[in-house]
């Protein structure tokens, strides 16, 4: 991790136990999705990632929307990368 950044322990937690599921199944709900997207950007998957956290209801409901799923798309590419780096 970055210096100063740091996760949180409860999300840390709940990642782990996410990725000891043996069977997941397609994200229902808002937290499935966030696990979902985690688990894929810890594997350094940023389309399907993205593809996920896009896949939110509410982005139609944000002024600017493609804009800001395109920094977004941006940012998790260089989460992926600097994952890949690190692992």
């Amino acid at each position: 991790m970055r210096k100063g950044k740091s996760i949180s322990k409860t999300f840390h937690k709940l990642l782990e136990e996410s990725q000891r599921l043996t069977f997941t199944s397609s994200p229902e709900n808002v937290f499935d999705c966030i696990m979902a997207a985690s688990r894929a950007l810890s594997k350094g998957d940023f389309q399907k990632s993205f593809k996920v956290i896009k896949s939110f209801g509410f982005w139609r409901f944000v002024e600017n929307h493609d804009y800001v799923l395109e920094m977004l798309k941006t940012k998790i590419k260089d989460e992926a990368l600097r994952i890949c780096l690190f692992t």
